[in-house]
């Protein structure tokens, strides 16, 4: 998504163009910079931890150097024809992005963001908000029913107030320490009102709309940016959302927002993911999901890079951080704010309490003024 940002004044992490998989006949298919809004990406990409071990490793087993050389064959598996395997390595244009693509240059980018398991959406979503997922790296609901204590209810406790703005759905209601407490969630129409009338909470959480709806005749579409969902809707929440904060000045002048994803799509990236810190000794007994050539996995490396961008008045425009963050970054960063001389020993796992915290981009003593989408 941010990739062909790169360029000799803008030194991100991206791409120069001669990246390249190859396909299963041998062939080597580059990135292009040819993706539309919709369209292209049916049937979905595979993201599972299966896929995402092949991505990374060229196989499915993960005892190799990782060379981010199988993202054309594992999209093959799922298309079952070759030519339309291509069309993971295509990247977008920043005229297809041009909300994220502008925030991002006009704020701080963090080009070694990565998610924090290498699988799909639930167990990324779990250590978001928990800091672990409980060995779980599939996306069955009811294996999250024990997620011990969220980031949510360990600021409640320190007098922090703390909440998820959902649209449809959140896989925190199926947590057992948040189900029937309402004060915990709200609507992202709520959000919205909050920010109008100066109420946000402290620590506050916005989810997107993960299907599409039609409320009263009216089409609302999914517009979380997983494929093959149109991107403009995607854009119009990440719009919606900082001008939401950009219009109440006091709440603008206090702020944090950070964009990013939960996992990688199964789209392509040339980034070797690292080593992490396991969050609390669980091992994924069957990561494999019935290929039996994937060993336990012990979440001691991360998942493939996500966009990251970070957004604060106290934030230089055109700041690129190449710290290595995964999303336990939020958590350990929340805590170092708002906890603060409890935050070393008030924290959830060892994931989040060793993760690399981003307040050091606030580097400005007063509020910039601008807006970066006038």
């Amino acid at each position: 998504m941010l990739g062909f940002l790169e360029s000799s004044d803008y030194d991100i992490d991206g791409l120069s163009g001669g990246e390249w998989n190859p396909d299963s006949s041998g062939a080597m298919v580059f990135v292009s910079k040819d993706a539309v809004r919709q369209g292209d990406f049916t049937p979905d990409p595979g993201h599972s931890f299966p896929d995402v071990n092949f991505q990374i490793f060229g196989n499915f087993e993960d005892s190799s150097q990782g060379q981010m050389q199988g993202f054309v064959k594992s999209y093959g598996f799922h298309t079952q024809q070759v030519e339309s395997s291509h069309k993971i390595m295509k990247c977008m244009g920043q005229s297809v992005i041009p909300v994220l693509s502008t925030l991002a240059k006009r704020s701080a980018v963090c080009d070694r963001w990565f998610s924090s398991v290498p699988g799909p959406s639930f167990p990324n979503r779990a250590f978001v908000h928990v800091a672990t997922s409980i060995g779980r790296v599939d996306s069955f609901v009811s294996g999250y029913l024990a997620i011990p204590k969220t980031i949510y209810e360990l600021l409640n406790e320190n007098g922090v107030s703390a909440r998820i703005y959902y649209h449809d759905s959140t896989v925190a209601l199926t947590f057992r320490g948040l189900q029937q407490k309402p004060g915990f969630f709200g609507t992202f129409e709520d959000f919205l009102e909050t920010c109008k009338n100066g109420s946000l909470p402290t620590y506050a959480f916005i989810e997107p709309r993960y299907s599409d709806h039609t409320e009263n005749g009216i089409r609302r579409p999914a517009n979380d940016e997983h494929a093959d969902h149109d991107m403009a809707a995607g854009e119009q929440l990440i719009r919606d959302v900082y001008q939401a904060i950009r219009s109440n000045k006091a709440l603008w002048e206090r702020s944090v927002l950070v964009i990013t994803y939960s996992q990688h799509g199964g789209f392509y990236d040339h980034v070797v993911p690292p080593a992490t810190v396991s969050p609390d000794g669980v091992v994924a007994q069957n990561p494999g999901q019935g290929v039996a050539t994937i060993p336990r996995f012990s979440f001691t490396r991360l998942g493939v890079r996500v966009p990251a961008v970070i957004i604060s008045p106290y934030i230089e425009p055109g700041s690129i951080d190449h710290t290595v963050y995964d999303h336990t970054s939020v958590i350990a960063t929340a805590r170092k704010l708002f906890l603060a001389k409890s935050a070393a020993t008030n924290y959830l796992t060892d994931r989040d309490r060793l993760a690399n915290t981003f307040d050091h981009l606030l580097t400005r003593s007063t509020p910039r003024t601008d807006n970066a989408l006038p």
